[in-house]
């Protein structure tokens, strides 16, 4: 992907909810955007694969793992495929004092203040996410928080 000058760290919940067809106008909308930069990284892979493992199996990942079928629901749909259209930022060691921060300052679990680390890092000005938990947060750490296509058009230049 091509950087343009808007970046936008994509969160799971994004994912996921596109993967169940329940929430797809953002993504749309984000995909075929060509001023964004689309990010993702270890933690949006965790958590969007987790979730369409026990989607697809209708059981919890841990009950597919103990029998054995975590190989047969992975092969319902191409995630890596899906997953690659994505830009991936690895994070490093600086990651652990902003994490641990931001996990004291706004009451955040471990997955969310790791997103919003990342995104502190990159210079990412925008999370799109479902996850209400960014709402407040987003705001004090000046990142714009994109939940529909309407913040999205409010994120990009006329």
């Amino acid at each position: 992907m091509f950087m343009s000058n808007k970046r936008v760290f994509l969160d799971s919940s994004i994912l996921v909810e596109y993967y169940k067809n329940a929430a797809t106008d953002l993504l749309d909308r984000l995909i075929t955007e060509p001023d964004c930069s689309l990010h993702i990284s270890q933690i949006v892979l965790s958590e969007y694969v987790f979730h369409c493992l026990g989607h697809d199996a209708a059981k919890s990942p841990l009950a597919l793992k103990t029998s054995g079928k975590i190989k047969e629901t992975l092969s319902y749909a191409d995630h890596a495929l899906f997953l690659q259209q994505f830009d991936f930022l690895a994070d490093d060691e600086n990651i652990i004092s902003h994490f641990i921060q931001l996990m004291s300052s706004y009451n955040l679990l471990p997955n969310d203040a790791l997103i919003l680390a990342i995104c502190k890092l990159n210079q990412i000005p925008a999370l799109a996410s479902h996850d209400s938990d960014f709402t407040g947060v987003c705001k004090q750490e000046n990142i714009y928080l994109l939940q529909s296509v309407e913040d999205l058009e409010a994120f990009l230049p006329s």
